[in-house]
């Protein structure tokens, strides 16, 4: 999911002023409006087929378990994967 840190902001209230999106926040964006074909605003099965990583981790990327993925929930399982792979990784 490294590759795809994949989330789409939720439309924020029009007079609550928010941050612009960091690079890997706007790449988020675009990676998951590419993803959701339909544009429904969700990712299914078949969507996340070109990011193998998500594709493994469906399930547990679907943390309310309504058989899609949601850029929240996406956003989530990202962050859980960047924490872990920084674990992983040998320090300096």
């Amino acid at each position: 999911m490294g590759a795809c840190s994949v989330a789409w902001a939720q439309t924020p209230d029009a007079d609550t002023p928010h941050p612009a999106p960091s690079k890997g926040e706007a790449k988020a964006q675009r990676d998951f409006k590419m993803l959701d074909f339909n544009g429904d605003g969700k990712l299914s099965r078949t969507e996340v087929q070109l990011f193998p990583r998500l594709a493994a981790a469906f399930d547990d990327a679907d943390t309310d378990k309504d058989g899609f993925v949601s850029y929240e929930e996406v956003r989530v399982f990202a962050a859980k994967y960047r924490e872990q792979r920084a674990a992983s990784s040998p320090r300096p």
